[in-house]
């Protein structure tokens, strides 16, 4: 097996981490790549007051590997995927993007740290995703088999497309849809109705204008990346709820959107990619384009 790259899988073996295990030996098969497993030890955790001194306790990281080494031979994992154990202290998002950067990572794959059935994405997952310099998977659904469904949302701009790319790429055996959802002129309804309607103004024609100018991005889009499947769709007023809406009515295995762009995909993590990334009730893979 040729390692291609280095994948961090960032994890707590106290925790219910073996989804997002089964997902990282998945993941680093099709990409011929190697594991990391990175948990981080909070500092604060281990320091006590001792009379008027604080006592430093020293922390079992022999014993915490062990632990982790347990977890992993517990599940039925494909064979032949190399993988590091790492023990670090440290608060867990600092920890985690320090050894993306120190081994060269090519991904980064985390689970959405749920505590009961809501997932809290103002921790470490989405701070990760905020900050990341690479692609950063975040693992919320059953890792049985490989991903099959995979859509991407798309707004045309260079993180989607190469995010796109990245997709078919590492998941070449999954079925891959292309989705965009064009934003139609509303501010003519807002100002007729008060009155001050445009002269000469034909919305409707407008709308149509710009479903065709979108339609056509698409079918360029489609045969840049090669891939059949596309669908186009009426943004709405909220943009980010019709996505949703759409991606819950269209289960799909995987969701990919892109960190920054334009028309929506707002710099570094902006606000459709953040709420998509709480939101969706599958994993995402937030691509994020190195510079």
């Amino acid at each position: 097996m040729s390692n291609s790259g280095r994948i961090v899988v960032g994890i707590d073996p106290f925790a219910k981490s073996e989804t997002i295990v089964k997902r990282a030996f998945m993941v680093a098969r099709e990409r011929g790549a190697e594991l990391f497993f990175v948990y981080a030890v909070k500092i604060p955790w281990f320091e006590t007051p001792d009379l008027f001194r604080l006592k430093n306790e020293s922390i079992d990281t022999d014993t915490i590997r062990q632990d982790m080494q347990k977890m992993i031979k517990k599940l039925k994992l494909p064979e032949g995927v190399p993988y590091s154990l790492l023990v670090k202290e440290g608060d867990p998002e600092e920890t985690i993007l320090y050894q993306a950067k120190l081994i060269k990572a090519e991904m980064i794959i985390i689970g959405p740290h749920r505590k009961g059935k809501k997932a809290l994405f103002g921790t470490t997952a989405h701070k990760i995703a905020h900050r990341s310099h690479i692609p950063v998977l975040v693992v919320k659904g059953r890792s049985e088999e490989p991903y099959r469904e995979v859509t991407v949302l798309t707004d045309f701009g260079m993180h989607s497309k190469w995010g796109a790319r990245y997709a078919k790429k590492t998941f070449s055996s999954a079925k891959m849809k292309i989705v965009h959802a064009y934003e139609p002129f509303y501010a003519a309804g807002i100002y007729t109705s008060n009155g001050y309607g445009f002269q000469g103004f034909d919305s409707e024609k407008y709308r149509q204008e710009v479903k065709l100018s979108a339609q056509e991005s698409l079918n360029a889009f489609k045969s840049d990346l090669g891939v059949e499947k596309t669908q186009l769709i009426e943004g709405g007023i909220e943009v980010r709820r019709t996505l949703l809406d759409y991606v819950k009515k269209n289960p799909c295995d995987l969701l990919v959107i892109g960190s920054r762009g334009t028309s929506g995909f707002q710099a570094i993590l902006g606000s459709m990619a953040s709420y998509l990334l709480a939101e969706a009730p599958c994993d995402v893979l937030v691509y994020v384009l190195s510079e």
